[in-house]
């Protein structure tokens, strides 16, 4: 819901959002509240900056304080009760799966139950679950002593990912366009190319927005919910590597990424099909070979702190 509010543009830009603010308007715990607010800072909607919380688009934005109805916030008392009546699980579950797949590189971890737990102020019960479901999709696995481990991502790995990618994101591609406007497009494209003439990104969340712009905001705008959660899977071990935002800094590198975006969302702009899929193609080739130079060479620790219930081994 919130996320839908900084997209629509319900929540104006420097708008504060805090822990305790969205924690109560939703009438949950301040943990899923904190984790909710860190994957959108993640995703590019969110920056942090000097005050307490997080501000709505860029942190050079002038900063907002106001109470979430008064900006806006809007909630269909169904959609509040629903919220409310969910299962801690399925929350919680796409939270943790996306911490673990994203700190994969800087691993092996082990994931203790209590801490886990601990974390969102849940049972052990519901934290089991979810180690449960993260063993089912390959993100975690139970020695014989009971204790589960986050392996360390490895070459291999990232060739594999990069393999179902290559094949599945150009299709999906095409069919998320197609549920887009134009204007959706254009938007995405004109960040791209003020990037790509200024020639260096402002900060993490710029590059992560630009990330988003294509391989989530339209890649995973596909019908299919199947084919989606297959790249996704695919998508979230490798966030792992662009938490090392060093190698962002080179400005060579970061302009040959954006202005394959570029090529990309110029093709779907003007309708060539064929264009925007051998354009992404080329662009999943070149960030295979850039993901594994990183991991060869060694991923350093991310700037934010990695979760508490992760204990490296």
């Amino acid at each position: 819901m919130v996320r839908d509010h900084i997209t629509k543009g319900v929540f104006e830009p420097g708008l504060v959002l805090t822990e305790s603010a969205v924690a109560r308007a939703f009438a949950v715990s301040r943990s899923p509240a904190a984790a909710a607010l860190a994957r959108l800072a993640e995703d590019g909607l969110l920056s942090a900056f000097a005050g307490r919380g997080f501000l709505v688009g860029h942190r050079t934005n002038v900063p907002i304080r106001r109470d979430l109805a008064e900006a806006g916030l809007s909630l269909a008392a169904a959609a509040l009760e629903d919220l409310q009546q969910r299962g801690w699980r399925d929350r919680l579950y796409p939270l943790v799966e996306r911490d673990v797949a994203a700190s994969m590189a800087f691993g092996p971890f082990q994931i203790v139950g209590a801490t886990l737990a601990e974390s969102f102020g849940v049972s052990r019960t519901v934290a089991h679950e979810i180690l449960t479901r993260l063993e089912r999709v390959g993100l975690v696995n139970q020695a014989s002593n009971g204790r589960w481990y986050v392996p360390q991502l490895t070459v291999r790995d990232v060739e594999e990912h990069y393999q179902v990618r290559h094949i599945l994101e150009p299709i999906a591609l095409i069919e998320g366009a197609q549920s887009l406007e134009p204007d959706q497009i254009d938007l995405r494209l004109e960040r791209a190319k003020t990037m790509l003439r200024r020639g260096t990104a402002m900060d993490e969340a710029e590059i992560s927005q630009l990330e988003s712009d294509l391989h989530r905001d339209i890649v995973l705008a596909c019908r299919s919910r199947q084919l989606r959660q297959i790249i996704e899977r695919s998508q979230l071990p490798l966030i792992a590597t662009h938490l090392s935002f060093e190698r962002y800094l080179n400005g060579e590198e970061i302009l040959v990424a954006v202005a394959q975006h570029v090529e990309v969302l110029e093709a779907l702009r003007g309708r060539d099909d064929k264009g925007a899929v051998e354009a992404m193609r080329r662009h999943l080739e070149s960030a295979l070979a850039g993901t594994v130079a990183v991991v060869r060479a060694g991923v350093s620790k991310p700037r934010h702190r990695l979760p508490t219930y992760l204990n490296p081994v």
